[in-house]
C-alpha cells in the first residue's frame, strides 16, 4: 500500500532535521571559533584569525597549551601536533583497525591537549571539564570555551 501523506510527513520532517543539524552545527562552530579567537587576542598572539579555520584552529589551541605530556612522553611544538592529530581523529576513523587505532591515538592528544587548556583557566575544575569534552567534544568544548574566554 502507498501512504502519500506519510511519505509527505516523513519527507518533511528529515528536511527539518538536516536543516536543524546544519544550523546547530554552524552554531557551535562559531562559539568554538569566537570563543579560541578571543583568547589567542587576549594573549596578543600572533594571527588570532586562524582560530576561524576548520583543522588549522587546533594551531591555536598548541600555541596555547604549549608542550604536553602524554605518560613519559613529552610532545613538544604542539601547534603542528594538534592540527595532524585532529585530522587522524577526524579522518581515519573509519578504516579498520589501523584507522581505527590511529583515530584513537589523536584523541587521546586532543584529550590531553584540551585537559592542559583548561586547567590554564580552571585548575580545580579542568579534570571535570576533561571528562565532559571527552564524552560530547563536540558540544563541551565550544560552550566551556566560551564560558573561560574571558579568563
Amino acid at each position: 500500500m502507498y501512504y502519500p501523506s506519510l511519505v509527505t510527513t516523513t519527507s518533511i520532517f528529515s528536511a527539518l532535521s538536516v536543516l536543524f543539524t546544519v544550523i546547530f552545527s554552524v552554531a557551535l562552530y562559531v562559539l568554538f571559533s569566537y570563543s579560541l579567537y578571543v583568547i589567542v587576542k587576549k594573549r596578543e598572539m600572533p594571527n588570532p584569525w586562524l582560530a576561524w579555520i576548520p583543522i588549522v584552529n587546533m594551531y591555536c589551541v598548541g600555541k596555547i597549551t604549549g608542550d604536553i605530556k602524554i605518560f613519559n612522553l613529552s610532545l613538544t611544538n604542539t601547534e603542528i601536533i594538534l592540527p595532524l592529530a585532529f585530522a587522524l581523529f577526524i579522518g581515519l576513523k573509519y578504516i579498520p583497525l589501523v584507522g581505527f587505532i590511529l583515530s584513537a591515538i589523536g584523541l587521546l592528544v586532543l584529550v590531553i591537549a584540551f585537559h592542559k587548556l583548561y586547567e590554564n583557566f580552571d585548575p580545580e575544575n579542568a579534570f571535570l571539564l576533561t571528562i565532559i569534552t571527552a564524552i560530547l567534544p563536540v558540544l563541551a568544548a565550544p560552550v566551556i570555551l566560551f564560558v573561560y574566554r574571558n579568563r
